[in-house]
Order: C-alpha cells, then structure tokens, then sequence
C-alpha cells in the first residue's frame, strides 16, 4: 500500500505529528520495536508544560505528579495542603465582579503565598469574552490588570 511506504500521520487535538518511517510494517509494530526500556523514564517536565485540573477530586495530586507536568492551574486561588513539591501551582482571579472585598481578599492571599515564594505568577479572566464565564469587556480587563 502506498500509504504505508510513505509514512502514518497522527492527528491529536492540540496539534499534528507526522512519523515518516517508509515501512510496511502497522504502527503499533514500530512504537513497539523502537522504544527501549531507557526510553520510558520521565525526565524533567518542560518548563511551558502545564494542566488545569480541578482539585476537588481525593487522587488529583497523584493525577497531576503521573502527568510529569511542570506547572498547574485549578481555576482558583487557593494552594492546597496536597500540593505536589515538584510542580509549580499558578493561582487564578477567574473574573471580576461586583463583589470587590471577596475580590480584595483572594488578591491578599496570592500576595501572602507570593511573600512566601509559593507562587510565581498569577492567571486572570478565564474565558473573558464567554457569557458563561468570565464575561467582562477587553477595556475592563485592561482595568482590571
């Protein structure tokens, strides 16, 4: 078959990798023969690799640790008592709203956890421009920053 003299392509949601091997043999046959014991091992995790996950669930901790992850975000600010030492938690201000003491008071505590150098970097306005979301104008946001 043509197809497989000239290679497979993979398709993932978050982008495109295309495995030239000119073979005849099925995929699964060369991910088999052309992965060592060696190969399998996690290394560090890339210092942009990260995940939102969310944290209500007993075993996330162990979710994230398995995914060999560098940093995370749970879309909320507070760093809990399971966090991993090895990955990096980032805190969210996940929009803006009228009530600005609840707003005040999670600001403070990012702060505090920044004094601490338990946080590096802050994420805001998820999904700003999503009615179901965020839902706050480019210019408040700008505002807001």
């Amino acid at each position: 078959m043509y197809f497989n003299k000239i290679g497979y392509c993979l398709c993932f949601v978050f982008g495109f990798i295309a495995i030239s091997c000119a073979s005849n043999e099925e995929p699964e046959d060369l991910i088999k023969d052309n992965i060592s014991e060696e190969d399998t091992t996690l290394g560090p995790p890339h210092p942009k690799k990260g995940f939102g996950i969310v944290t209500k669930a007993a075993n996330w901790s162990q979710k994230i640790t398995e995914l060999n992850v560098a940093w995370h975000y749970s879309w909320g600010h507070e760093l809990k008592n399971d966090e991993p030492d090895s990955i990096e938690f980032v805190p969210m201000i996940w929009g803006a709203w009228s009530d600005t003491a609840a707003v005040v008071s999670k600001i403070e505590e990012i702060i505090r956890y920044k004094k601490e150098e338990k946080v590096k970097y802050l994420l805001g306005f998820n999904e700003p421009d999503n009615k179901d979301q965020a839902n706050i104008y480019m210019i408040t946001e700008i505002l807001r920053h």
